[in-house]
């Protein structure tokens, strides 16, 4: 029997369905939610410039830690996005990637995806820098923000990009394994600190930081911006998210997660295929139905057509899809793994825990799982249960 454990293997297929749930969502959604990313972002570039550019001495002085200033400063937009379910270009890059590279939704979606929430992102910065500007919160030392963005060659700000959305994909990554909101963000921070710190380049941040720079007066023409950093930052940001992170991860832990979702589907007699995919499709293992950025909880959702009527996933991926369609409190009730599969009528009933664990009254875990069909009860197969995968 398999432990109760976050597997890489169940974080990956996390990652998976959410990519597949990111392809899905109607055009008019993602731009939407690439403005109020795009919002998130400028926000925190707006903060990270105007702090950490208003101390020259510090920048002539101690200019390692001006950089740790600024990249401490940034990371809370990248938080605000995970924790809302907005829609970042930079990590739907690998997310979506994923599931197109594991069969899931088609070339197509990943382009949706991306091609739509980076005009939002564009969108959101604009429009943040422009009311900056207005707001007359810009000092003279904004320009020189914008002017070290340029002043690379475009091979540089082509590799930056690479390394800046590695680091920004493997931080959201981390976010969909943590299972509440204090754990993402402490393991979102780290990594973005550090590709700010280093200087490395993220076209959405860059969409602000440049705009707001020519706003304060720096010698920077559009095509500069556009052709200097803007392309080359996003192609470094595409290479970045979906050659180093979605396929290396892919390569890593795709046939890991088959073999599991394939295992989960056979010990798992009481539900068809048919049944898994459906959820698979419309739950996608998140929780309360926040989108990818759900959390711990087990709270009862409407009923549904047909004989089970599922609660919100625990866990990510293949797995969730299982859990989903067999985990709930309802007529005809599953819970999988260590708990009992059972009906709202035999009276035992099932609660779950901060950590999205199932207990009975009794507050045991069960180590099999069994059906109670019209008083009967069958035993069925262990099936391996991971903690939720949000993202």
């Amino acid at each position: 029997r398999f432990k109760h454990t976050h597997h890489m293997a169940d974080v990956y297929a996390g990652v998976v369905a959410a990519g597949a749930k990111k392809a899905t969502k109607p055009p008019q959604q993602i731009f939407l939610l690439g403005i109020i990313s795009g919002t998130h972002i400028a926000f925190c570039s707006c903060l990270a410039v105007i702090i950490a550019y208003a101390l020259p001495e510090l920048k002539h002085d101690n200019p390692g830690l001006q950089r740790l200033v600024l990249g401490l400063i940034f990371p809370w937009g990248l938080v605000a996005t995970v924790l809302t379910g907005a829609e970042l270009f930079t990590s739907n890059t690998a997310f979506v990637a994923t599931a197109v590279m594991s069969g899931k939704v088609p070339l197509l979606g990943w382009v949706k995806s991306c091609g739509i929430s980076y005009v939002g992102n564009l969108v959101g910065s604009l429009l943040i820098a422009s009311l900056f500007h207005a707001a007359g919160v810009l000092h003279e030392g904004v320009p020189k923000a914008a002017l070290a963005k340029v002043s690379s060659t475009w091979g540089e700000t082509f590799v930056k990009g690479i390394l800046a959305n590695w680091l920004v994909c493997v931080a959201v990554m981390m976010a969909s394994a943590a299972g509440d909101f204090t754990s993402k963000t402490l393991v979102i921070w780290p990594p973005i600190a550090a590709f700010v710190a280093m200087g490395l380049e993220h076209s959405i941040a860059n969409m602000t930081i440049i705009p707001i720079g020519m706003f304060a007066g720096a010698d920077i023409t559009a095509a500069e911006f556009i052709v200097g950093n803007l392309i080359p930052a996003t192609l470094g940001n595409i290479v970045g998210g979906v050659v180093c992170v979605a396929g290396a991860y892919h390569l890593a832990f795709h046939a890991d997660a088959m073999r599991l979702d394939r295992l989960a589907r056979m010990r798992a007699p009481c539900l068809s295929r048919k049944d898994l995919d459906k959820h698979a499709v419309h739950n996608n293992g998140f929780a309360n139905g926040q989108g990818p950025y759900g959390h711990d909880s087990l709270a009862a959702q409407p009923h549904q057509e047909g004989p089970v009527r599922a609660s919100p996933p625990v866990l990510g991926g293949p797995l969730a899809d299982l859990h989903t369609g067999l985990a709930g409190h309802a007529d005809n009730a599953v819970v999988v793994g260590q708990a009992h599969l059972h009906e709202s009528q035999s009276g035992h009933h099932h609660h779950s825990d901060s950590d999205g664990d199932h207990h009975d009254d009794h507050g045991e875990d069960h180590p099999l799982t069994s059906v109670s069909k019209g008083g009967k009860h069958r035993s069925a197969y262990p099936v391996h249960v991971a903690r939720q995968t949000t993202m």
